[in-house]
């Protein structure tokens, strides 16, 4: 369960600050990918008085457990609080996900 090389990266756009933050195995392997990881990494940081608007309402930009490794699935999910609902929100992905940063790779 290395897709993710085991770790995120956490970033504060308020503070324009970021760090890398390990997952431990277990969650990889009980929530493998997508939606299920991103509900796992936000579940204590979600709760009902939140306004999902704020910015203290986090966004999880996940990928799927064979992103990168497997032709066709290259899909990806953003998670987070509803703000129509006020309960959990998710949009998925697929193709290709490029900003900025791919020019430089390059």
């Amino acid at each position: 369960m290395k897709g993710y090389h085991g770790k995120v990266l956490e970033v504060d756009l308020t503070a324009k600050s970021f760090k890398e933050v390990e997952i431990p195995e277990r969650l990889l392997e009980a929530f493998v990918g997508g939606c299920a990881l991103g509900a796992a990494l936000l579940y204590k940081r979600l709760n009902a008085d939140l306004d999902p608007y704020s910015p203290e309402a986090p966004l999880a930009f996940v990928t799927g457990a064979f992103t990168g490794f497997s032709p066709f699935s290259g899909r990806h999910a953003v998670c987070g609080k509803s703000p129509l609902t006020g309960l959990w929100g998710e949009s998925t992905v697929g193709g290709f996900f490029r900003g900025r940063a791919e020019k430089v790779w390059r």
